[in-house]
């Protein structure tokens, strides 16, 4: 007959020590989810307007949460992206923020993206347009040729 080379007691031992090891690392990661350990990153879902005229410049809000706090607005575009605090409450919220972008004359035609830096993290990108021409917001009441914009 074969025998260990641990006596059973020792065994049952790692058996009991292994079990309460897994027990309390459940409850640490149940603790460590609990309090908010994991800060939610800042997402924007929609920005309005979605573009802007070369040599002109534009108030863009983006809209989406966790933006409380923003602190700059990287993109590949050719324009400079600032967070105009002459705006009451801008950065303050958690679902919008207001971006003033100063986009030159010279600025090439295209769609480039942008994303939103917080203390908590960068959002998720969205598109923005610099187009040669005025961009004009739809009024509503755009559903009949007599009342094409």
């Amino acid at each position: 007959m074969r025998t260990s080379r641990f006596p059973s007691t020792l065994v049952r031992f790692n058996r009991r020590l292994f079990v309460a090891f897994r027990v309390w690392l459940s409850f640490a990661a149940l603790a460590f989810t609990a309090t908010g350990a994991w800060a939610q990153a800042p997402s924007i879902t929609f920005l309005s307007p979605t573009g802007g005229q070369r040599g002109g410049t534009v108030d863009v809000t983006l809209n989406g949460a966790g933006l409380v706090g923003a602190t700059a607005v990287p993109t590949d575009l050719p324009i400079t992206a600032t967070i105009p605090a002459d705006i009451p409450n801008n950065g303050k919220e958690a679902g919008k923020v207001v971006v003033r972008m100063q986009i030159p004359a010279d600025a090439t035609v295209g769609i480039g993206g942008l994303r939103v830096v917080t203390p908590k993290g960068i959002s998720n990108l969205r598109l923005f347009m610099i187009d040669d021409l005025q961009p004009v917001a739809e009024n509503g009441t755009n559903k009949a040729l007599a009342q094409a914009q």
